[in-house]
């Protein structure tokens, strides 16, 4: 149970870790989508970018949950439950909301669940 609990919680910080260095190193990279950050007044190939982000940073938290846990499946199944929830509070609160297309929050909200159980599935295989 506590390598569960531990996995689903290093899922989940994996997630915010990772996502908030890609997204520094994107604003270093490309200096117009740092412009746009502080206001959310991003591009359609920014939100695409941040779609891609946040995929990649999904799928690397499914994988270690499935690394660190011996309950491989039912560990991803929580950390999407628990990404899932954390993500859909986020994305369905102001400012959010109004800041991004219905497009964008159906894209990232519908991707949490299958990129983690993909990301955990890939470590199995």
């Amino acid at each position: 149970m506590r390598r569960l609990l531990a996995a689903v919680v290093a899922g989940v910080v994996f997630f915010a870790l990772f996502v908030s260095l890609i997204n520094r190193g994107a604003m270093l990279v490309w200096p117009a989508y740092g412009e746009a950050f502080p206001t959310n007044s991003f591009s359609s190939g920014m939100m695409i970018l941040r779609l891609c982000m946040g995929a990649a940073a999904l799928l690397g938290s499914g994988y270690l949950v499935a690394a660190i846990s011996r309950v491989k499946h039912l560990a991803a199944i929580i950390a999407a439950g628990v990404l899932l929830l954390l993500g859909g509070t986020v994305h369905l609160n102001e400012p959010i909301w109004s800041s991004f297309p219905l497009w964008y929050h159906i894209a990232f909200i519908g991707s949490i669940v299958p990129a983690v159980l993909i990301g955990a599935r890939l470590r199995r295989a």
